[in-house]
């Protein structure tokens, strides 16, 4: 990678990165779930004894990219990552909650979330497009994240949204936890949670964009449950969480959705340390035989946080599919190319001709996250991906520079 082209970044990060210099560095605050990143929300009173809040989110990225034996890459990417923009409506007691999230980037201009949540005690009973309760590290925002984006197996695992409603239990600190939900079964949004729709080639669907629409699937009724225990080390937030998340689709599509999904989850948070480490498990009904295979996956993730607001991170995520996974796959896409019309095989051939080929995907990532202010935060960021194919891997690195801002 040559470092001319990235003369314009590295001066960039030089000139926004705290000086080795500076004085008596300020307290090191991690985030708890008591105390989030984040500025705090500029409430405007409405009649009624209602409050409304404007939230929103952009990131703007810088991306250098090589592909091993194939591109010795080009000029760096400059993308608007997100640009998230919503309102929260709350009543006077705060116990019922009105969201509605939109992404206005003109690469994927959509709807997030919209749904209604009202809390009673501990209970929280939450109806409409939300994420699915599947581990708390996918159901926590994306601007608390240590790495410039989410690991790999999210787009495998999930959790996605979709339609529906759920029940949760909260602990405040300590104790048990839970949520189960019944759903609509079709992911609304193609970023997470694809289960095997790329794997068999297929493409996916976008059902919130606001430039095209898209009619959902028929409903087929997916059942989540997320259980779990936090105890508390300490005084400062500082805890141990394990949770079991499981997921079920009652009639999943074929070559698209996973039937079972489940995931265990460990989190440690004490003083500077924050680890998380989660193994995925999924199974799906073959296409070519009346049989289920495997998917496998986990994360692991270390993360310490500094004086002057940074945080080294480093991360490891893997996913491996079955032989037979692979083999149904590759006995699919041949019989698909082989029906297909004269007129139309080339397009087939194109969109199935690799099915059965990749057998896993790992990479490394090496993040340090400034955050210099409620609003502000950014990353630095190495990453080093595999694609395990039959025949030839495919070697991927990239260099990120990501920016934050928090409105």
């Amino acid at each position: 990678m040559s470092a001319a082209r990235w003369r314009g970044a590295w001066a960039l990060a030089a000139a926004l990165w705290p000086s080795a210099a500076s004085a008596q560095p300020p307290p090191v605050t991690p985030p708890t779930e008591e105390t989030p990143r984040g500025p705090a929300e500029q409430k405007q009173a409405l009649p009624g004894g209602w409050s409304a809040a404007l939230v929103g989110a952009a990131q703007l990225r810088i991306t250098d990219e090589i592909q091993e034996g194939v591109s010795e890459g080009g000029e760096p990417r400059i993308e608007l990552k997100r640009l998230r923009v919503g309102m929260r409506l709350r009543d006077t007691g705060g116990r019922t909650l009105v969201q509605v999230v939109t992404n206005l980037n003109a690469a994927s201009p959509e709807l997030v979330d919209a749904f209604v949540e009202h809390r009673t005690g501990a209970l929280r009973f939450t109806v409409g497009q939300m994420k699915l309760p599947f581990t708390g590290y996918r159901i926590g925002p994306f601007t608390d994240l240590l790495s410039t984006d989410w690991p790999l197996v999210t787009r495998v695992f999930g959790a996605g949204r979709q339609l529906g409603g759920m029940i949760s239990h909260d602990a405040p600190r300590d104790g048990w936890f839970g949520s189960f939900g019944v759903f609509q079964g079709t992911q609304l949004r193609p970023a997470h949670d694809q289960g095997i729709t790329l794997f068999y080639g297929e493409a996916t669907t976008s059902y919130t964009d606001f430039r095209r629409g898209a009619t959902l699937d028929p409903m087929h009724p997916e059942l989540a449950l997320r259980l779990g225990h936090r105890w508390p080390l300490g005084t400062r937030g500082d805890h141990l969480l394990l949770g079991l998340d499981a997921r079920r689709d009652l009639a999943p599509v074929s070559a698209r959705d996973l039937r079972d999904v489940g995931a265990l989850e460990g989190e440690l948070k004490l003083g500077r340390i924050q680890a998380l480490a989660i193994g995925y498990g999924g199974l799906a009904q073959l296409t070519q035989r009346e049989e289920t295979a495997a998917v496998t996956g986990f994360f692991l993730q270390l993360g310490v946080h500094l004086p002057w607001h940074l945080t080294p991170s480093a991360g490891f995520a893997q996913v491996a599919w079955s032989p037979a996974f692979q083999d149904d796959a590759r006995a699919r896409g041949l019989r698909l190319i082989a029906a297909a019309p004269e007129k139309d095989r080339a397009a087939v051939q194109k969109a199935h001709g690799a099915d059965g080929t990749l057998a896993g995907e790992r990479s490394w990532t090496a993040t340090l996250r400034w955050d210099p202010d409620p609003h502000l935060a950014f990353w630095l960021e190495g990453q080093r991906s595999e694609e395990l194919r039959r025949g030839a891997d495919l070697q991927v690195y990239r260099l990120r520079l990501q920016g934050q801002v928090l409105f």
